[in-house]
């Protein structure tokens, strides 16, 4: 118990991260981690060897360690999955109200692109904000500086 209070402690300081944090706030959190993390392993392998004969301890020790690694990568493996998941999920959800035709969606392009807005169409001698001398065309084929 008291190991995972550590983590926890650790953990919750973990919470409060931000841009401008030194060396020493990282360093001391993951020291408490490692007080932490030890005093809950250490008796989960001591139980995991109880009943377990003498002459039998090297396979015991074996598939312990088969099954805390194919545990552990499993168990990664399916956090990443969900986040990954949860991920596109929002990103569907956030562009999907991004319209095309709209006249915001369609500035924004312009703007990314150099390109000037149609209601203002230069004359053939005047310069974009990229520097360019602009065309008095109708249709734009430039697309970007």
């Amino acid at each position: 118990m008291t190991g995972a209070i550590f983590a926890a402690i650790s953990m919750y300081q973990m919470t409060d991260v931000y841009s401008d944090l030194g060396f020493w706030f990282f360093a001391r959190t993951r020291m408490v981690l490692g007080i932490g993390l030890p005093l809950i392993f250490i008796p989960i392998i001591t139980a995991s060897y109880a009943g377990i004969p003498a002459n039998r301890v090297d396979m015991a020790s074996a598939l312990i360690n088969a099954a805390r690694n194919t545990g552990g990568s499993i168990g990664i493996s399916i956090a990443s999955n969900v986040l990954a998941h949860r991920e596109q999920f929002h990103q569907s959800r956030l562009i999907g109200r991004a319209i095309p035709s709209s006249m915001q969606y369609q500035d924004t392009l312009r703007r990314a692109a150099c390109l000037p807005r149609r209601s203002s169409r230069p004359s053939a001698g005047s310069v974009s904000r990229c520097g360019r001398n602009r065309h008095s065309s109708p249709t734009w084929t430039s697309f970007g500086c």
